[in-house]
């Protein structure tokens, strides 16, 4: 009885987290992450007529990293045999942070840009203990 009762809080809490982040989605209009954090979609601009050459742009709102999973999701959709990044870098109107600590009490946004372009490139092959 008291499992059962101690299983049904645990889903009560579960449920409560759940549906405290989807109202704060619905609020703000913005997808939210699994941590709570915004998801913003990524922004492409094609920079020739054979659709060669793309620029890619995405926020973010936290210290910079300029590799980003979005990013490349979109980059391999537009460039189908592969893609090479001929630019990467981070434009902010402020010094860029540099831990998430003091992302807390700071505006910590910036837009992450990538100018690609598509030529054949094969996939890195997958490994469970990453790049190398």
């Amino acid at each position: 009885m008291i499992r059962m009762l101690a299983v049904g809080v645990l889903l009560g809490l579960v449920a409560g987290c759940s549906s405290v982040t989807q109202k704060a989605a619905a609020v703000s209009g913005q997808a939210l992450g699994r941590g709570g954090e915004a998801i913003y979609p990524v922004h492409t601009q094609k920079l020739d007529e054979a659709g060669m050459a793309w620029l890619l742009q995405q926020q973010y709102d936290e210290p910079p990293v300029l590799d980003g999973f979005q990013m490349d999701y979109k980059a391999r959709s537009l460039c189908s045999r592969g893609y090479l990044k001929d630019e990467v870098y981070a434009l902010a109107p402020r010094k860029l942070a540099v831990e998430h600590a003091t992302c807390v009490t700071t505006d910590c946004r910036y837009t992450l840009v990538w100018k690609i372009r598509c030529e054949e490139v094969p996939q890195a092959p997958f490994s469970i203990f990453g790049k190398f």
